[in-house]
């Protein structure tokens, strides 16, 4: 398969398809499924599609993987972007596979978000390009993590002012 590249086109029912060599991504009735080594699969179970140099591990949710020899953007123009969304270069998860979005912060004090996935243990970075559509697709978590963190900066603000005679923190708090 050197030299060949994924090519995408329009099935007879007017969606998405993606075929590289043997394998291929298709859309159907609202379901995605493929083909890969003479064995098709469905995407209903999968959680997260990670780019992998060449290759493409599409995650289940019974903890196994698939390799597949095509690029994660040719996939994606096969995925229904209200059942995915892109949250890195690298990674496009499936929307309700979502738990939660938590926000970290670098040494140098940089926020940092992070998308856990139910039933994995790991934790997927969303990379500052990917933010704002990350934001538009899941209103409700962010905000609940937003609001988490005011919360707390009020509490941190409380302990500072008793702790300090009244005096405030000012604008950075």
């Amino acid at each position: 398969m050197a030299g060949t590249t994924p090519v995408v086109f329009t099935t007879i029912n007017g969606e998405a398809a993606v075929a590289y060599g043997s394998e291929w991504l298709s859309k159907s009735r609202g379901r995605t499924y493929g083909q890969r080594n003479g064995e098709e699969f469905s995407l209903e179970n999968a959680i997260c599609l990670k780019a992998s140099d060449k290759y493409v591990d599409v995650h289940m949710t019974d903890g196994g993987a698939l390799i597949m020899s095509m690029s994660l953007s040719a996939m994606e123009k096969v995925l229904d972007p209200d059942e995915w969304v892109r949250i890195s270069h690298s990674c496009i998860i499936k929307r309700d596979k979502l738990e939660s979005i938590e926000v970290t912060y670098t040494p140098h004090m940089t926020k940092c978000f992070q998308v856990k996935l139910h039933g994995t243990l790991n934790r997927m970075g969303i990379t500052r390009r990917y933010v704002p559509q990350a934001r538009l697709q899941f209103p409700e978590a962010f905000s609940e993590m937003e609001s988490e963190i005011f919360e707390r900066r009020q509490v941190a603000r409380r302990k500072f002012e008793r702790s300090n005679d009244g005096k405030t923190l000012g604008p950075l708090i």
